[in-house]
């Protein structure tokens, strides 16, 4: 769900201690995801806090409060998509981001119009506190910028 990492790099430049995580399934994803890390980083010679890393965020292995910070291009269900139902998957991927985040740690998600109740729904059902929604256009597609934040009585 990080898709090329576009999101992830522009998240680390601007909170560039912070530590990220980029997941995605799809293996040419991840393969752009890291050339874009590569030419980030020789560009601007900066280290970054980030990895890469491919796997399915309905199952992930790593440990418990493993993040400060997750950075997604969550699938729109249109160009991108996931196997069953897409609001089920919300909820697991909000599940997930609960059981990694640390205390207070934060989570950014590009949805698109259609699905951003869905999605902040199952956040706030898990103990996301919604801090800020930020309509955009891309291309001829609308979403949002979800960020939220997990609550210290979400662990």
């Amino acid at each position: 769900m990080c898709g090329a990492g576009t999101v992830l790099l522009e998240a680390s430049h601007v909170q560039p201690l912070a530590y990220y995580i980029g997941l995605d399934i799809d293996s040419s994803q991840i393969s752009k995801a890291v050339a874009n890390k590569a030419f980030y980083t020789a560009a601007f010679l900066q280290p970054l806090y980030l990895d890469i890393v491919q796997c399915s965020v309905e199952a992930p292995s790593f440990f418990n409060s493993f993040a400060d910070v997750i950075v997604t291009d969550i699938p729109f269900g249109e160009q991108h998509t996931v196997q069953g139902n897409l609001a089920d998957f919300y909820l697991c991927c909000c599940q997930q981001f609960t059981r990694l985040l640390s205390v207070n740690g934060r989570a950014v998600v590009l949805v698109s119009k259609k699905q951003v109740s869905c999605l902040t729904r199952h956040a706030v059902s898990v103990g996301f506190h919604i801090s800020r929604q930020h309509y955009i256009t891309l291309g001829r597609s609308e979403a949002f910028i979800v960020c939220m934040s997990k609550k210290s009585s979400s662990i």
